[in-house]
C-alpha cells in the first residue's frame, strides 16, 4: 500500500503504486485528499517542500505517535481540534449515559448509543480529511482519557462520603470505573480496525465511494466492539441465547445509524474541502 515518486513536472507529480502501475496526480489533490499519507516519509518531505514552493503556502506536519506525519494547512488546525473535542465528547457522554436506557425500533438499548454513534462521523471526517496518523493519534488520546477518567473515579470512591449515598457510590463510583475501563479497551481495538480498513479502501478506491468506507470500516469494527462491550458484561450470561439477541439487536442499530449519517459526513468532508483548500 505504498506509492514512490519517480517524477515531478511543474504542478503534477508521477509516481508508482505497490504493483508497479504508472500514475499521475496534481500535487494540490495528493496533499489535499491526503494521499500523501501513502507515500514513504522521504516523498512526503519532498512532496510538502515542492508544494511550499510553488504553492506559496504553510503547511503543519504533526508527527504520529508510532510514526508517519499527518500534513495539513496551519490555519486548519481549529478544525482538526474542533472534530476531536466533538470526538471525545460523545465518547464520554455515551459512558455517563450507559447506566440509561432508550428504546429504538422498538429495541431497548443502553442510553448513550446515539451519541456512540454519532462519534463515528468524527472520526471518519478527520480519517478521509486528515489522514489515518491523525485519525490514530485521536483514538489514542480518548483511550486514555477513558484509561485516566476511570482511575480518577475509583481514587474518588475512596474519600470519605459527606453522607450515606451507598446507592450513588454503587452507580457513578463503582459503575462508571468499569465503563471508562472497557469503553477505552473496546473502543480502542475496535476504532483502530475503523481507521485501518477506511485506511485501506481509500487506497483501493483512490479516495472515491466515501459512503462505501465509511458504512465497510464501521461494519467490520462495530461487529468486534460490540461483541467485547457486551461480553464484558454479560460473561456471566454468555450462554443465553439473549445476550446474542442483544448483541445483534445493538450492532443493527450502529449499522444503521453509520448508513443514515453518511449524508452529514458527505456534507461535513465537502465543507472542509471548501474551507481547507491549499
Amino acid at each position: 500500500m505504498n506509492l514512490n515518486i519517480y517524477k515531478i513536472n511543474d504542478q503534477n507529480v508521477e509516481y508508482t503504486d505497490s504493483k508497479g502501475r504508472e500514475l499521475k496526480s496534481s500535487l494540490s489533490y495528493i496533499i489535499e485528499s491526503q494521499m500523501i499519507e501513502y507515500f514513504d516519509k522521504d516523498d512526503q518531505i519532498l512532496l510538502c517542500k515542492e508544494y511550499k514552493e510553488k504553492c506559496k503556502s504553510d503547511l503543519v506536519v504533526e508527527d504520529g505517535l508510532w510514526g508517519g506525519v499527518s500534513i495539513y494547512k496551519v490555519a486548519n488546525t481549529s478544525y482538526l481540534s474542533a472534530l476531536r473535542c466533538l470526538f471525545y465528547m460523545c465518547m464520554i457522554v455515551s459512558v455517563l449515559l450507559a447506566p440509561r436506557e432508550v428504546e429504538i425500533l422498538g429495541l431497548k438499548q443502553p442510553g448513550g448509543i446515539v451519541f456512540f454513534c454519532l462519534s463515528f462521523l468524527f472520526i471518519d471526517t478527520i480519517c478521509q480529511s486528515y489522514g489515518y496518523i491523525a485519525a490514530r493519534k485521536t483514538l489514542w488520546i480518548n483511550a486514555l482519557l477513558m484509561f485516566i477518567s476511570g482511575g480518577l473515579l475509583y481514587i474518588s470512591s475512596l474519600l470519605p462520603s459527606v453522607s450515606d449515598d451507598s446507592s450513588f457510590q454503587t452507580v457513578v463510583f463503582s459503575g462508571m470505573v468499569k465503563l471508562c475501563f472497557i469503553n477505552g479497551f473496546c473502543s480502542l481495538i475496535a476504532d483502530q480496525i475503523n481507521a485501518i480498513v477506511f485506511r485501506r479502501v481509500k487506497y483501493i478506491t483512490r479516495n472515491k465511494a466515501l459512503w462505501f468506507r465509511s458504512v465497510l470500516s464501521t461494519f467490520i469494527s462495530q461487529f468486534f466492539f460490540t461483541i467485547l462491550w457486551i461480553s464484558f458484561f454479560k460473561y456471566s450470561k454468555l450462554l443465553n441465547i439473549d445476550t446474542y439477541l442483544f448483541i445483534l439487536s445493538n450492532f443493527q442499530i450502529k449499522v444503521i445509524f453509520s448508513i443514515a449519517m453518511i449524508p452529514l459526513l458527505c456534507m461535513s468532508v465537502c465543507y472542509l474541502n471548501r474551507k481547507i483548500k491549499f
